[in-house]
């Protein structure tokens, strides 16, 4: 059975926040008030999504453009077509859990 994990406080995320779990570097942010959590590493070149701009529930990867929908990771916009890993978000009394959601 999957656990959650408890990765940050929801008063350390304004706009963006990278958190680990296990060994991934995976990005906070919040759309419409909700938080989404995207695997941080774009699919197409090595990029933090983290350095990035996001908007409207994308988040633009700095190298080439690319952008995720934060909430399913699917591809938005070319060089990329391999979406990336999104987590399950949920939160708790301030403090914000990730449980992996897996992809084929």
């Amino acid at each position: 059975m999957e656990s959650w994990t408890a990765v940050a406080q929801e008063n350390e995320l304004a706009e963006k926040l990278t958190v680990c779990l296990a060994d991934r570097e995976i990005m906070l942010t919040r759309h419409d008030g909700a938080i989404y959590a995207i695997n941080n590493v774009c699919s197409h070149a090595y990029a933090r999504l983290s350095e990035g701009d996001a908007w409207n529930g994308t988040v633009y990867c700095p190298k080439h453009g690319s952008g995720f929908d934060v909430k399913t990771g699917a591809v938005k916009g070319l060089p990329a077509t391999k979406p990336v890993e999104t987590y399950d978000v949920k939160t708790e009394n301030g403090t914000i859990f990730l449980k992996s959601r897996n992809y084929a």
